[in-house]
């Protein structure tokens, strides 16, 4: 009897044993099979302010690359009176060291910022640029950009259809060597367009 009892229980302990490692991995593949079908909390609001963030970018459509991390530019506005049209827009410097020398062309000497409007016009004539407290040229606008000083610069375009709503493309004619920032670096994309009458 006592051989018999030592053959059975071990094969009921591990029977039990079986048994139980069975469940464990059951519940193991149930729990693995739900977190991947099943965001969690956070990568649910992640996701969703990704896509609201994309949804806005894209409604807008706006984009702006400056061609250096030092180098931010910020639109004020847009706006148009007659065939005339404004477009303020503020630089900064957001570097350490101050950039000496930032130059910007408006259509003088072969030399010239460049719009493209939604109806496909192109705009390289009359066009004239200010920086800061400085009068309106077709020529060089220079200004030192200081450190982390924002600075007004107006570029004003005359001869705009008036049937154009946005500028699709702008093309600043730009030098600042202290970035190595050169003409067809600078661009501004989907700028609305706002007129008076609006």
């Amino acid at each position: 009897m006592a051989v018999v009892s030592m053959f059975v229980a071990p094969q009921q302990a591990s029977a039990q044993f079986l048994k139980q490692l069975g469940k464990a991995a059951e519940n193991l593949g149930k729990s693995m099979l739900e977190s991947a079908t099943t965001p969690s909390n956070s990568t649910s609001s992640t996701s969703t302010s990704q896509q609201s963030t994309n949804k806005q970018s894209s409604s807008k459509g706006q984009s702006i690359v400056t061609g250096h991390p030092d180098f931010k530019i910020a639109i004020k506005r847009c706006a148009a009176s007659g065939t005339t049209v404004v477009l303020d827009l503020v630089v900064t410097n957001v570097g350490d060291n101050d950039v000496e020398s930032f130059e910007i062309y408006g259509s003088a000497y072969g030399n010239a910022t460049k719009v493209y409007d939604n109806l496909g016009n192109v705009y390289e004539n009359d066009i004239y640029t200010k920086i800061a407290n400085k009068e309106y040229v077709r020529n060089a606008s220079t200004i030192k950009l200081v450190s982390n000083l924002p600075t007004n610069l107006s570029i004003k375009i005359e001869n705009v259809s008036t049937k154009a709503t946005s500028f699709v493309l702008v093309e600043p004619h730009i030098y600042a060597s202290a970035w190595g920032t050169k003409p067809g670096i600078v661009k501004l994309r989907n700028i609305p367009i706002t007129r008076e009458e609006e």
